[in-house]
Protein backbone atom coordinates (compact mmCIF):
# COMPACT_ATOMS: atom_id res chain seq x y z
CA UNK A 1 0.00 0.00 0.00
CA UNK A 2 3.19 2.48 0.79
CA UNK A 3 4.48 1.57 -2.24
CA UNK A 4 1.57 1.92 -4.39
CA UNK A 5 0.60 5.76 -2.50
CA UNK A 6 4.47 6.66 -3.36
CA UNK A 7 3.60 5.63 -7.17
CA UNK A 8 0.53 7.60 -7.45
CA UNK A 9 1.79 10.87 -5.83
CA UNK A 10 5.13 10.18 -8.17
CA UNK A 11 2.94 10.22 -11.17
CA UNK A 12 0.64 13.17 -9.96
CA UNK A 13 3.93 15.29 -9.97
CA UNK A 14 5.14 14.11 -13.13
CA UNK A 15 2.02 15.30 -14.69
CA UNK A 16 2.45 18.64 -12.81
CA UNK A 17 5.75 19.00 -14.34
CA UNK A 18 4.96 17.93 -17.96
CA UNK A 19 1.75 20.58 -17.22
CA UNK A 20 4.87 23.00 -16.65
CA UNK A 21 7.01 22.24 -19.23
CA UNK A 22 4.07 22.61 -21.85
CA UNK A 23 3.05 25.86 -21.08
CA UNK A 24 6.88 27.01 -21.07
CA UNK A 25 7.24 25.81 -24.52
CA UNK A 26 3.89 27.09 -25.83
CA UNK A 27 4.27 29.71 -28.23
CA UNK A 28 4.01 33.95 -26.72
CA UNK A 29 1.05 35.54 -28.09
CA UNK A 30 -1.72 37.87 -26.99
CA UNK A 31 -3.65 35.48 -25.24
CA UNK A 32 -0.63 33.40 -24.23
CA UNK A 33 2.23 36.08 -22.42
CA UNK A 34 5.36 34.81 -22.20
CA UNK A 35 5.42 32.68 -18.94
CA UNK A 36 8.35 33.42 -16.18
CA UNK A 37 9.23 29.87 -14.27
CA UNK A 38 10.16 31.50 -10.69
CA UNK A 39 10.29 28.46 -8.73
CA UNK A 40 10.26 24.80 -8.93
CA UNK A 41 11.39 22.28 -6.20
CA UNK A 42 9.57 18.88 -7.08
CA UNK A 43 11.01 17.33 -4.19
CA UNK A 44 9.10 19.53 -1.63
CA UNK A 45 5.87 17.13 -0.16
CA UNK A 46 3.23 17.93 -2.97
CA UNK A 47 5.93 19.90 -5.22
CA UNK A 48 6.08 23.63 -4.77
CA UNK A 49 5.73 26.00 -8.50
CA UNK A 50 5.39 29.98 -9.05
CA UNK A 51 4.61 30.74 -12.66
CA UNK A 52 3.89 34.68 -13.39
CA UNK A 53 2.87 35.31 -17.18
CA UNK A 54 4.61 38.54 -17.90
CA UNK A 55 7.34 39.63 -16.14
CA UNK A 56 6.20 40.95 -12.55
CA UNK A 57 9.90 42.91 -12.42
CA UNK A 58 8.67 45.32 -15.00
CA UNK A 59 4.47 45.22 -15.20
CA UNK A 60 2.29 47.85 -14.02
CA UNK A 61 0.04 45.38 -12.09
CA UNK A 62 1.18 42.24 -10.05
CA UNK A 63 -1.40 39.97 -9.05
CA UNK A 64 -0.69 36.76 -6.97
CA UNK A 65 -2.88 34.26 -6.71
CA UNK A 66 -3.04 31.46 -3.64
CA UNK A 67 -5.18 28.55 -4.38
CA UNK A 68 -6.50 26.51 -1.46
CA UNK A 69 -7.26 22.89 -0.40
CA UNK A 70 -5.93 20.23 -2.86
CA UNK A 71 -3.50 22.33 -4.65
CA UNK A 72 0.02 20.98 -5.03
CA UNK A 73 2.49 20.75 -8.00
CA UNK A 74 0.04 17.71 -9.74
CA UNK A 75 -3.19 19.81 -10.18
CA UNK A 76 -0.69 23.28 -11.06
CA UNK A 77 -3.03 23.53 -14.53
CA UNK A 78 -5.60 24.26 -12.89
CA UNK A 79 -4.12 27.26 -10.73
CA UNK A 80 -2.47 28.46 -13.71
CA UNK A 81 -5.76 28.58 -16.13
CA UNK A 82 -7.23 30.05 -12.83
CA UNK A 83 -4.35 32.85 -13.15
CA UNK A 84 -4.62 33.31 -16.70
CA UNK A 85 -8.26 34.42 -16.48
CA UNK A 86 -7.40 37.01 -14.08
CA UNK A 87 -4.58 38.21 -16.39
CA UNK A 88 -7.00 37.89 -19.72
CA UNK A 89 -9.62 40.33 -16.97
CA UNK A 90 -7.49 42.79 -16.24
CA UNK A 91 -5.94 43.05 -19.71
CA UNK A 92 -9.57 44.08 -21.01
CA UNK A 93 -10.15 46.36 -18.35
CA UNK A 94 -7.08 48.25 -18.88
CA UNK A 95 -5.42 47.20 -22.45
CA UNK A 96 -2.88 50.15 -21.97
CA UNK A 97 -0.90 48.64 -18.84
CA UNK A 98 1.31 45.92 -18.76
CA UNK A 99 -0.11 43.15 -16.57
CA UNK A 100 1.72 40.37 -14.76
CA UNK A 101 -0.57 37.43 -13.31
CA UNK A 102 1.12 35.08 -10.24
CA UNK A 103 0.38 31.09 -10.11
CA UNK A 104 1.25 30.52 -6.55
CA UNK A 105 1.54 26.74 -5.63
CA UNK A 106 3.81 26.97 -3.20
CA UNK A 107 2.97 25.80 0.13
CA UNK A 108 1.87 22.50 1.53
CA UNK A 109 -2.06 22.63 1.38
CA UNK A 110 -4.32 20.06 2.82
CA UNK A 111 -5.42 17.25 0.35
CA UNK A 112 -8.60 16.27 1.43
CA UNK A 113 -12.49 17.80 2.38
CA UNK A 114 -13.43 20.02 0.32
CA UNK A 115 -16.60 21.71 0.35
CA UNK A 116 -19.67 19.14 0.16
CA UNK A 117 -16.54 16.33 1.03
CA UNK A 118 -18.13 14.42 4.29
CA UNK A 119 -14.75 13.20 6.53
CA UNK A 120 -14.58 13.33 10.22
CA UNK A 121 -11.20 14.75 10.48
CA UNK A 122 -10.39 16.88 7.56
CA UNK A 123 -7.35 18.61 6.75
CA UNK A 124 -8.46 21.81 6.20
CA UNK A 125 -9.74 21.94 9.71
CA UNK A 126 -6.49 22.74 10.62
CA UNK A 127 -4.53 26.38 11.08
CA UNK A 128 -1.00 24.61 10.83
CA UNK A 129 -1.14 24.95 7.15
CA UNK A 130 -1.76 28.11 6.61
CA UNK A 131 0.72 29.20 9.36
CA UNK A 132 3.22 27.22 7.97
CA UNK A 133 3.13 29.01 4.89
CA UNK A 134 3.66 32.52 5.97
CA UNK A 135 7.30 32.86 5.61
CA UNK A 136 7.03 31.93 1.96
CA UNK A 137 4.05 34.02 1.03
CA UNK A 138 5.76 36.95 2.88
CA UNK A 139 9.25 36.31 1.46
CA UNK A 140 7.35 35.90 -1.99
CA UNK A 141 5.62 39.39 -1.68
CA UNK A 142 8.47 41.26 -0.23
CA UNK A 143 10.60 39.76 -3.23
CA UNK A 144 8.10 41.20 -5.36
CA UNK A 145 8.62 44.66 -4.27
CA UNK A 146 12.69 44.55 -4.11
CA UNK A 147 13.00 43.24 -7.17
CA UNK A 148 10.36 45.08 -9.26
CA UNK A 149 12.50 47.75 -11.93
CA UNK A 150 10.71 51.11 -12.13
CA UNK A 151 7.56 53.09 -10.13
CA UNK A 152 6.27 50.94 -7.59
CA UNK A 153 3.66 48.32 -9.26
CA UNK A 154 -0.07 48.24 -7.95
CA UNK A 155 0.05 44.82 -6.41
CA UNK A 156 -2.93 42.67 -5.37
CA UNK A 157 -3.21 39.15 -3.77
CA UNK A 158 -5.87 36.48 -4.04
CA UNK A 159 -6.70 34.07 -1.50
CA UNK A 160 -9.40 31.56 -3.28
CA UNK A 161 -11.25 29.12 0.01
CA UNK A 162 -7.79 27.86 2.25
CA UNK A 163 -5.63 29.72 0.33
CA UNK A 164 -7.87 32.81 1.91
CA UNK A 165 -6.68 32.01 4.67
CA UNK A 166 -3.07 31.29 4.37
CA UNK A 167 -3.01 34.95 2.97
CA UNK A 168 -5.14 36.15 6.03
CA UNK A 169 -3.28 34.60 8.02
CA UNK A 170 0.52 36.04 6.90
CA UNK A 171 -1.32 39.47 6.67
CA UNK A 172 -1.82 39.50 10.21
CA UNK A 173 1.13 38.01 11.56
CA UNK A 174 4.30 39.36 9.03
CA UNK A 175 2.15 41.62 7.17
CA UNK A 176 2.30 41.70 3.08
CA UNK A 177 2.82 44.59 1.00
CA UNK A 178 -0.18 44.72 -1.22
CA UNK A 179 -2.41 47.12 -2.77
CA UNK A 180 -5.46 45.55 -2.07
CA UNK A 181 -6.50 41.68 -1.12
CA UNK A 182 -9.48 38.94 -2.31
CA UNK A 183 -10.85 36.49 -0.88
CA UNK A 184 -12.80 34.26 -3.01
CA UNK A 185 -15.07 31.55 -1.29
CA UNK A 186 -13.45 32.01 1.71
CA UNK A 187 -13.76 29.72 5.45
CA UNK A 188 -12.23 32.69 7.56
CA UNK A 189 -8.80 34.60 7.29
CA UNK A 190 -7.92 34.41 11.11
CA UNK A 191 -9.16 38.21 11.66
CA UNK A 192 -12.30 40.28 13.00
CA UNK A 193 -12.33 42.95 10.21
CA UNK A 194 -10.74 44.38 7.53
CA UNK A 195 -8.62 47.05 8.83
CA UNK A 196 -6.92 44.04 11.23
CA UNK A 197 -4.83 43.24 8.28
CA UNK A 198 -1.46 44.29 7.93
CA UNK A 199 0.45 45.85 5.38
CA UNK A 200 3.52 46.76 6.90
CA UNK A 201 3.78 44.97 10.56
CA UNK A 202 7.06 46.26 11.86
CA UNK A 203 5.84 49.90 11.00
CA UNK A 204 2.43 49.16 11.82
CA UNK A 205 0.79 49.49 8.71
CA UNK A 206 -2.94 48.97 7.93
CA UNK A 207 -4.69 47.62 5.00
CA UNK A 208 -7.23 49.77 3.92
CA UNK A 209 -10.55 48.34 4.48
CA UNK A 210 -11.81 49.78 0.97
CA UNK A 211 -9.19 47.72 -0.64
CA UNK A 212 -10.24 44.63 0.56
CA UNK A 213 -12.76 42.58 -1.06
CA UNK A 214 -14.82 39.47 -0.65
CA UNK A 215 -16.56 37.18 -2.70
CA UNK A 216 -19.39 34.28 -2.60
CA UNK A 217 -21.53 32.46 -5.29
CA UNK A 218 -24.75 31.77 -4.47
CA UNK A 219 -24.07 28.18 -5.04
CA UNK A 220 -20.74 28.28 -2.77
CA UNK A 221 -21.16 25.74 0.29
CA UNK A 222 -17.99 26.52 1.96
CA UNK A 223 -19.96 28.60 4.62
CA UNK A 224 -21.40 24.82 5.71
CA UNK A 225 -18.13 23.64 6.32
CA UNK A 226 -17.70 24.20 9.62
CA UNK A 227 -15.99 21.60 11.40
CA UNK A 228 -14.97 21.61 15.25
CA UNK A 229 -17.43 24.37 15.41
CA UNK A 230 -21.19 24.54 16.76
CA UNK A 231 -24.03 25.01 14.60
CA UNK A 232 -24.88 28.67 16.25
CA UNK A 233 -21.78 30.22 15.41
CA UNK A 234 -23.28 29.75 11.76
CA UNK A 235 -25.84 31.71 11.24
CA UNK A 236 -25.64 33.75 8.23
CA UNK A 237 -29.22 35.71 9.18
CA UNK A 238 -27.95 37.05 12.52
CA UNK A 239 -25.80 40.31 12.03
CA UNK A 240 -22.86 38.53 13.56
CA UNK A 241 -21.43 35.28 12.85
CA UNK A 242 -18.34 33.35 12.49
CA UNK A 243 -16.55 30.18 10.07
CA UNK A 244 -13.72 28.10 10.69
CA UNK A 245 -10.84 30.44 10.79
CA UNK A 246 -12.93 33.85 12.14
CA UNK A 247 -16.02 36.23 10.90
CA UNK A 248 -17.07 35.37 7.60
CA UNK A 249 -15.39 38.13 5.25
CA UNK A 250 -18.81 38.08 3.54
CA UNK A 251 -20.73 39.81 6.82
CA UNK A 252 -20.90 43.25 6.89
CA UNK A 253 -19.10 43.56 10.52
CA UNK A 254 -16.26 42.41 8.85
CA UNK A 255 -15.39 45.43 6.48
CA UNK A 256 -14.88 44.72 3.37
CA UNK A 257 -16.21 45.18 -0.31
CA UNK A 258 -18.02 42.83 -1.57
CA UNK A 259 -17.77 41.55 -5.40
CA UNK A 260 -20.64 40.61 -7.45
CA UNK A 261 -21.25 37.32 -8.85
CA UNK A 262 -24.01 35.03 -9.69
CA UNK A 263 -24.96 31.54 -8.63
CA UNK A 264 -21.17 30.42 -9.09
CA UNK A 265 -20.00 27.08 -7.01
CA UNK A 266 -16.49 27.13 -5.31
CA UNK A 267 -14.50 26.44 -7.88
CA UNK A 268 -16.40 28.33 -10.84
CA UNK A 269 -15.59 32.45 -10.32
CA UNK A 270 -12.95 32.68 -12.82
CA UNK A 271 -16.06 32.10 -15.71
CA UNK A 272 -15.82 34.66 -18.19
CA UNK A 273 -19.42 34.68 -18.18
CA UNK A 274 -19.27 35.67 -14.31
CA UNK A 275 -19.64 38.92 -12.91
CA UNK A 276 -16.76 37.84 -10.45
CA UNK A 277 -14.42 37.76 -13.62
CA UNK A 278 -14.70 40.88 -14.65
CA UNK A 279 -14.24 42.35 -11.17
CA UNK A 280 -11.07 40.55 -10.51
CA UNK A 281 -9.60 42.22 -13.39
CA UNK A 282 -11.04 45.65 -12.43
CA UNK A 283 -9.28 45.25 -9.11
CA UNK A 284 -6.15 43.89 -10.36
CA UNK A 285 -5.98 47.18 -12.84
CA UNK A 286 -6.57 49.19 -9.95
CA UNK A 287 -9.76 50.38 -11.30
CA UNK A 288 -13.07 50.87 -10.08
CA UNK A 289 -15.77 47.66 -9.48
CA UNK A 290 -18.74 47.92 -11.50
Amino acid sequence: MVWKAQCEALRDELKGLQTLQDRLNKPVTDRDPQPFLLRLDAAAPGGRAILALNDPDTADHVATFVPGTESRLGGVGGTMDKSKEMYRSAVQTNPGSKVSTIAYVNYAAPQSARPGFAQPVPDAAYEGYAKDAEQDLYNSQTGLRATHQGSPSHNTIIGHSYGSTVVGYAMRDKGLPVDSVIFAGSPGVGVEKAGDLNVDLAKGTKMDPSKVYAVLGGQDTITDWTPGLDADNLNPLSDDYHLRYGRDPMNPAFGAQRLPTQDTDHDHYWNEKTPSWKAFGQVIAGKPVT
